[in-house]
């Protein structure tokens, strides 16, 4: 019984992003998702994902004493853009989605073509050797993310009742994919915790919290804009950065640190979460209450 279950937590382990891409091209509405595109905050959550973030990240690693695996995966996640998991996030804390759409899409089209770049970049200011193909990573992201979100986006243009018959299974398998995901995660990651020492701990909180104020503050005055920004600002994608991780260092298995890594970032994001709906609470006018209606004065 144990191992027919690990084989199919594995399996749906693996096919997260294939499930992931196919659900959110169920669900797609390109015509919302299109104004997006002309907004200014869009281009300024792209400016935050491709530009602030890593510069951010950069500063943190120069002036931190960190060691360098944990340095390297920072650096890592921060020049990783594009994930199809900022749609979930933003979904689920009443966020912008079709913003969140257009950046997810943008974003991971970004990556492909300025990933290569970028780490040849990182591997001038710092001691490593990230290196990826690009015929390599079209290859791991063309199938995993483009291929399914393609699919699914031409069938709700096609058959949309189709579409709309098959967008709660879809879901359904994209939702437990990500719970077998996430036990995976904790099955790697948190032995890997106890190594942990403060300098990395703290190099964490500052790159997710500094990443979501600045979000944040860019999304300009409409908060699911603000939320929109600050998570992307705050997601990076692991699975990119740990094929990156991979193909660099074969010989280290990297993917324990990547997975304490990303429960770490899950954590560090909670608090911008809490006071995202505390502000929205404080925000939203309440509802007027009853009139209160005077009765007929009693005589003295």
């Amino acid at each position: 019984m144990r191992e027919p279950l690990l084989r199919a937590v594995t399996f749906l382990a693996s096919n997260l992003l294939v499930l992931m891409a196919l659900a959110l091209g169920l669900s797609m509405d390109w015509r919302r998702s299109l104004v997006e595109f002309r907004r200014p905050v869009f281009w300024r959550g792209v400016v935050l994902a491709l530009l602030v973030v890593p510069a951010w990240t950069i500063a943190i690693v120069k002036v931190l004493p960190l060691h360098p695996v944990v340095a390297g995966a920072l650096l890592l996640m921060a020049f990783s853009p594009g994930v199809l998991l900022l749609v979930r996030v933003v979904r689920g804390q009443r966020g912008n989605v079709p913003l969140a759409m257009a950046l997810s899409l943008t974003l991971t089209l970004a990556a492909l073509l300025l990933l290569p770049l970028a780490l040849r970049g990182l591997n001038a200011l710092f001691p490593l050797t990230f290196r990826v193909p690009s015929a390599a990573l079209f290859t791991a992201i063309l199938p995993g993310v483009l291929l399914p979100l393609a699919l699914g986006s031409a069938l709700r243009w096609w058959r949309p009742g189709l579409a709309r018959w098959l967008r709660p299974g879809a879901d359904l398998l994209a939702k437990v994919a990500l719970i077998a995901s996430a036990l995976v995660l904790l099955g790697l990651g948190v032995p890997r915790l106890r190594a942990v020492d403060g300098w990395a701990l703290l190099a964490v909180f500052l790159m997710v919290c500094g990443g979501a104020f600045i979000g944040h503050m860019a999304g300009g005055p409409a908060l699911e804009d603000r939320r929109t920004l600050a998570i992307a600002g705050a997601v990076g994608n692991p699975a990119i950065a740990m094929f990156v991780a991979s193909v660099s260092y074969p010989e280290m298995n990297l993917l324990p640190i990547m997975a304490a890594f990303v429960l770490l970032r899950t954590l560090a994001l909670l608090p911008y979460k809490r006071w995202s709906r505390h502000l929205e609470i404080r925000t939203t006018p309440r509802p007027p209450g009853p009139l209160l209606r005077s009765g007929p004065r009693l005589p003295v």
